[in-house]
């Protein structure tokens, strides 16, 4: 298995990421201290813009995606 990395432009989130979780075969959620949740078409490599957090992201734990808020 082959890993291609791509570096954007402009990345998606503008703080330092905290975890990454698969929602299915082709999509996955990102976390940041920016406080945004993205979900990312892989296929497309496209990101959409999920509600954002007023709280910190914890973690993202075991494939799914998880949420502690303190």
């Amino acid at each position: 298995m082959k890993l291609k990395v791509e570096v954007e432009k402009k990345p998606k989130h503008s703080e330092t990421l905290c975890g990454v979780g698969w929602l299915n075969s082709d999509e996955i959620i990102s976390a940041s201290d920016d406080h945004q949740l993205l979900k990312w078409n892989i296929g497309k490599f496209d990101a959409q813009s999920l509600p954002a957090l007023k709280r910190f992201v914890n973690g993202v734990n075991g494939g799914r995606v998880t949420l502690s808020k303190f």
